[in-house]
């Protein structure tokens, strides 16, 4: 099956070494589970450059989606302690 130009775009996941054919999300993103015969860990990565619908996205990797997550929390965090819940400066 050709590649699609946001599976180019992602690349080959770096655990089982084939293209991501699942995409979901804003900004979107790759996920990648392995194979049924040799699942991993799940594996994400935004969809870089031109590739990217949601605006132009700039240079991604492959992440565990934990670690994604966790750093979405992170961010999350940040900014709650320094705007209000309508977004002002505190």
């Amino acid at each position: 099956m050709p590649l699609n130009s946001r599976q180019k775009a992602v690349g080959k996941c770096p655990i089982c070494g084939k293209h991501p054919d699942w995409f979901n999300d804003v900004p979107l993103r790759a996920f990648c589970w392995g194979t049924d015969k040799h699942p991993h860990e799940e594996m994400t990565r935004i969809v870089p450059g031109v590739a990217q619908p949601y605006g132009l996205g700039g240079k991604t990797k492959w992440m565990t989606a934990t670690k994604f997550e966790s750093q979405l929390t992170d961010a999350w965090t940040r900014t709650e302690r320094l705007t209000d819940s309508n977004g002002n400066d505190l």
